[in-house]
């Protein structure tokens, strides 16, 4: 027997008899009442009052409301129920004579799309010649129009790839609706439709699809196999090409974005100057825990030495910036002897606070500042502005004042000092050298002073004082 209910009433008991000899009949199977049901005793949503027939493999969902011998599946019970459900929250009934509430008595979402098969596990779903099908509502009966409905389960891919490799994505579908025909697409990072193919099963019956992408793009991030009922998620790595470029090195310009993955990437930087200022722009797409390595071409040759202020010349010649998270946004560098042609924090000269002279400033600005766990500037000095390179010292400009970082030197030659400094942050940075340092003299020959303490000094003197008087004496003598 099947039926469907409508919205019904009822004042007293509502019997299922047999048309015939006014009993109740025998067995009541794959059945299911969607009306609601309102009465005074013996309310259910499927049956009101079962005494003698076995009801199996059944549901009820309308609303259901009584007095007295109320359930959600059936008001009152002296018969057999199995394997049949209700749904608690619809009915508004927690429990169901002759029935275990916590087996039976579901959730909307326990009883609709897929999750029907895991909840209402008695019921015969569709192998081959399955009672139920899968719905995005309730479960159907098999002789009812409805579609078929497609699981999807990714099975394989082959990633981790290379960008401008193709990415195969290996899909098992599972019909678990009616015979039908239905569009099986993969998705890339953007949700763009990359792949499609059109697959037809019958009712129970499943398959392995293949779909491939021609990836354009690099990072970690989920791909999808989309159905019209489900969608199944894989997170894959592609990797960014570096082939073709000495050393790993990413050639940039402000039109491109650098992707960075799980590791090491070094990019040159190109730097563009006017007025005397240098400033570089690059987009970068990064993954936590990389490091991005920037190597800025020697902007020097071209500054106009009419628009440099300051005696000392220095060179910004690399930034590396590791990070801790994932992140999308451009980096900016710009360099120069001014801090007001540079600085976008309001710094102040650093002149008007110690005793350096400025070789350069320098402003970084990030959309990503929040994941930079550390940077390290490398930076060329010329050996014009001290005689030992000792004394020169990056400064970050924070909270109104600068401070010094850390700063050692890497190596000296004849025409530079060579000095990195760190920092866990962005903002206006100068390189300074301090100015109070006197220079170190060459050795060259002076005349021999004597010293007055040397012994018998004092007698050399005394001496000569009597030599001189005695020459005096003897020459007036001879005038008399």
């Amino acid at each position: 027997m099947t039926f469907e209910a409508v919205d019904s009433s009822a004042e007293d008991t509502v019997e299922v008899v047999s048309p015939d000899s006014g009993e109740l009949a025998g067995d009541i199977s794959a059945s299911f009442a969607t009306g609601d049901v309102d009465g005074g005793e013996h309310v259910g949503g499927l049956v009101g009052l079962n005494e003698r027939t076995h009801i199996n493999d059944s549901y009820a969902t309308g609303t259901v409301s009584g007095d007295t011998g109320v359930g959600g599946l059936i008001g009152d019970n002296t018969g057999t129920v199995a394997t049949s459900y209700w749904d608690d929250e619809s009915t508004n009934q927690s429990e169901s004579d002759g029935s275990d509430a916590e087996t039976y008595g579901l959730s909307t979402s326990e009883m609709t799309g897929l999750n029907a098969t895991e909840y209402m596990a008695g019921f015969e779903f569709p192998d081959d010649e399955g009672t139920w099908h899968v719905t995005e509502d309730y479960p159907a009966l098999e002789w009812q129009d409805t579609d078929g409905f497609y699981e999807l389960n990714i099975t394989e891919t082959n990633a981790p790839i290379t960008e401008g490799d193709s990415l195969v994505v290996t899909t098992n579908v599972t019909n678990w609706g009616a015979d039908g025909e239905q569009a099986v697409e993969l998705l890339d990072f953007d949700e763009t439709d990359v792949a499609t193919e059109q697959v037809a099963l019958d009712s129970g019956a499943d398959t392995d699809v293949e779909l491939s992408w021609s990836t354009d793009t690099s990072g970690t991030e989920p791909i999808a196999v989309d159905s019209e009922a489900d969608r199944a998620t894989e997170t894959v790595t592609i990797d960014a090409d570096t082939a073709g470029s000495s050393g790993g090195t990413s050639s940039s310009s402000d039109d491109d974005t650098v992707t960075v993955g799980d590791g090491d990437e070094t990019i040159d930087v190109d730097v563009s100057t006017e007025n005397g200022v240098s400033t570089s722009t690059i987009e970068v797409s990064v993954s936590g825990g990389s490091t991005i390595s920037l190597n800025f071409e020697d902007a020097s040759q071209n500054i106009d030495d009419d628009a440099v202020t300051t005696d000392i010349e220095s060179t910004l010649e690399g930034l590396t910036i590791q990070t801790t998270d994932d992140a999308d946004g451009s980096l900016s560098v710009t360099q120069g002897d001014d801090v007001t042609e540079v600085s976008t924090d309001g710094a102040e000269p650093i002149e008007e606070s110690t005793e350096n002279e400025v070789a350069d400033y320098i402003n970084v600005e990030t959309d990503f500042d929040e994941v930079v766990d550390s940077a390290t500037f490398e930076i060329d000095v010329s050996t014009d502005s001290d005689s030992d390179g000792e004394d020169i010292t990056v400064y970050h400009y924070a909270d109104g004042e600068w401070i010094d970082v850390e700063t050692e030197l890497v190596e000296s030659d004849d025409d530079k000092h060579t000095v990195r400094a760190s920092t866990d942050s962005f903002s206006t940075f100068v390189v300074g050298v301090d100015s109070a340092v006197e220079p170190e003299t060459d050795d060259v020959d002076r005349p021999t002073e004597i010293d007055d303490e040397t012994p018998g000094f004092g007698l050399l003197i005394t001496v000569l004082t009597l030599l001189g008087v005695a020459v005096v004496l003897t020459s007036r003598r001879s005038l008399d």
